[in-house]
């Protein structure tokens, strides 16, 4: 082989590492910002401590106000509050954020996601079987 193929091979070979390394790290990077992205906001936190007190709230006419106030959030929001009140320790609280999640599974993937786990995982019967039924699935 010429000396002059030999030092174009060696060139586009170093070219390639180069191009593949800042791939690599530009791949990295992005996956450190979706990362980021999908960690609730404190207004999101805020958002679902409202619609915690409204569901724990003996009084019928707050917790009638639970629609209105997820009504008010964007989609996105009212998944990521939704998700935190799945993820609550308190029974009733999961068990009254099931059928709002369960409005946003179709159209939201993460909120198919979190009735499933509720369905597989939470420790109560009731939480469980509610999760199914809103699923679709049979007791």
């Amino acid at each position: 082989m010429k000396r002059g193929y030999k030092i174009g091979l060696g060139a586009l070979l170093i070219a390639s590492l180069v191009a593949g390394y800042a791939v690599y790290w530009w791949h990295e990077i992005s996956l450190d910002e979706a990362a980021v992205a999908d960690n609730p906001t404190d207004e999101q936190v805020a958002a679902a401590a409202g619609v915690r007190e409204l569901i724990v709230s003996p009084d019928p006419r707050e917790r009638a106000r639970i629609p209105e106030r997820l009504d008010r959030m964007l989609e996105r929001d009212r998944e990521r509050v939704l998700a935190i009140l799945a993820e609550d320790g308190v029974t009733a609280v999961r068990l009254a954020a099931i059928p709002y999640v369960k409005r946003l599974k179709d159209r939201v993937p993460a909120a198919r996601a979190t009735l499933v786990r509720l369905a597989l995982q939470d420790a109560e019967p009731s939480v469980k079987d509610a999760a199914r039924e809103a699923l679709g699935g049979a007791k």
